[in-house]
């Protein structure tokens, strides 16, 4: 037996005598929450101001080093060869970023109420 195919826009009688179409009755499984979508752009702005932060070598292999760039995370051999440093010379650039990301007091309270799980309360994000 074939079914007829509806239109998104017929209407449908809700509880209450409320009315609605059968485009807004069925969920969007592609588009996230908003919720989801405001903390994602809210933990776009933090990583970018916390970037700001960094001279453009330790912005580089921060980004890098965390796939911040869209090219999935890099090891600090990788991330050497593109800066032209040694291995060690990239960990330590990475190492010295991350300290000075962890000594920004307001950038810290920045991220960690921004990407605070709730059963993360009172830990810090910033290893």
């Amino acid at each position: 037996m074939r079914q007829r195919p509806l239109s998104l826009d017929w209407s449908l009688a809700g509880h209450g005598g409320e009315e609605a179409t059968l485009g807004e009755r069925i969920p969007d499984e592609e588009t996230p929450p908003p919720e989801e979508t405001a903390s994602r752009r809210e933990q776009q702005r933090a990583i970018a101001a916390a970037l700001a932060t960094l001279t453009t070598r330790e912005r580089a292999a921060i980004t890098r080093r965390f796939g911040l760039s869209g090219h999935g995370e890099q090891n600090n051999a990788q991330i050497g060869r593109v800066l032209g440093l040694s291995r060690e010379r990239a960990r330590q650039l990475v190492e010295r970023a991350l300290t000075k990301l962890r000594a920004n007091p307001v950038l810290c309270a920045s991220i960690n109420e921004t990407h605070r799980p709730p059963s993360s309360v009172g830990r810090s994000v910033l290893p």
